[in-house]
């Protein structure tokens, strides 16, 4: 299904995987724990400690009450009212990250990200230095899923052994200091089109910031806002990407492959007699192939078949607890009037981290009526 070259240069930029379908009643539930944080008046009335929990969304402890400390805004702008501050990165970064050295072998990083079910690895080297970060999407280029040739050669397994982290790692990385406003994150993660920020203090690595961490403080800015100014939660459907391109269940590993890099995407609904009933990543391809599937493969046989769903008109916080609570990067969009199987769009992390970049630049909104 063809898209619009404004949609494809969108979908180009697309976030992360690992679907699970969400039925009405996960997302009226994720709606009334938005709505929980509020207190009378729509005061935030819970502290972020208490919204850590296994059943609620997952917000650093490390915080303060949310009515405390909530704020995007960078240090010096005269919009947001002169009682806040800007939140700094340390409230929102992940402290003591995992990390790799450039020693270990790519089959090494796999598994320790698998394990730990995270998409970034700092590079330590001997001297406790930052030498580089290293991605999952990095490590699926190295295993052969990407347009090199001499990567795609068939003793990929042998190939993966005995490549170091050291030889596909992203050197000089961007970083940031626990100081530094969130603002400035946000600018470099989306003008730059990067997944994370090592935190750094003295040159030592004591933090690291992602996309996941962005959408959880963009939930908590939208949950701080009064309501007249509730134009900073759109709808999914001002954010997403109209029609996206879909693959059949029959089509192979290879083709679907060859349609993320011909236009850049990151994620394929699969359809069947025009209907959704999967989605496949290139994550997807990636454990897909460590894994020793052929790449004649049907998508059908790997896909994720229980996919997160919104409609255009749910609320852009809607879909980005899907995002933290799910540890997904894609939710498809889905016609209320076409029954609950017809893909219309598709929004990702980075749609959402794009509208928080556009908040940032042009101040809230204040929202008709």
């Amino acid at each position: 299904m063809p898209s619009s070259a404004s949609s494809a240069a969108r979908r180009s930029r697309l976030g992360r995987p690992d679907t699970e379908r969400v039925t009405w009643e996960h997302k009226a539930a994720a709606e009334a724990r938005f709505h929980a944080w509020r207190g009378p008046g729509g005061a935030p009335a819970l502290s972020l400690r208490r919204l850590a929990t296994p059943t609620t969304l997952h917000v650093p402890a490390t915080s303060c009450a949310v009515g405390a400390m909530i704020s995007l805004w960078p240090i010096g702008s005269a919009r947001p009212p002169s009682h806040e501050e800007p939140m700094r990165t340390a409230v929102i970064m992940t402290p003591d990250p995992l990390s790799i050295a450039p020693t270990a072998s790519v089959v090494q990083a796999l598994k320790k990200m698998d394990k730990a079910c995270v998409r970034h690895l700092p590079v330590i080297g001997e001297s406790g230095r930052l030498e580089g970060v290293i991605s999952d999407r990095d490590l699926l280029e190295d295993a052969g899923w990407c347009s090199r040739p001499s990567l795609r050669a068939e003793d990929g397994a042998e190939h993966r052994a005995r490549v170091s982290v050291g030889e596909v790692m992203r050197e000089a990385p961007i970083t940031a200091t626990p100081d530094d406003p969130l603002v400035s994150a946000v600018v470099d993660m989306v003008g730059r089109g990067i997944g994370c920020l090592p935190v750094l203090t003295d040159g030592e690595l004591v933090g690291i910031v992602t996309e996941r961490d962005i959408v959880e403080a963009y939930l908590l800015h939208v949950a701080a806002r009064p309501p007249t100014l509730r134009a900073d939660d759109p709808s999914v459907g001002h954010l997403m990407s109209w029609h996206p391109v879909t693959v059949e269940t029959e089509a192979t590993l290879a083709q679907a492959r060859n349609t993320m890099l011909a236009d850049g995407f990151r994620h394929l609904p699969v359809v069947e007699s025009g209907r959704q009933v999967g989605i496949v990543s290139d994550r997807d391809l990636r454990r897909a192939y460590g894994s020793g599937c052929a790449k004649d493969t049907p998508v059908e046989e790997i896909m994720t078949r229980d996919v997160s769903t919104v409609t255009a008109d749910s609320h852009a916080h809607i879909a980005g607890a899907l995002f933290v609570e799910r540890r997904i990067s894609a939710v498809s969009v889905l016609d209320p009037a076409g029954g609950d199987s017809v893909p219309v769009g598709i929004v990702t992390v980075t749609d959402l981290l794009d509208h928080c970049l556009s908040v940032l630049r042009d101040g809230p909104v204040t929202a008709a009526g």
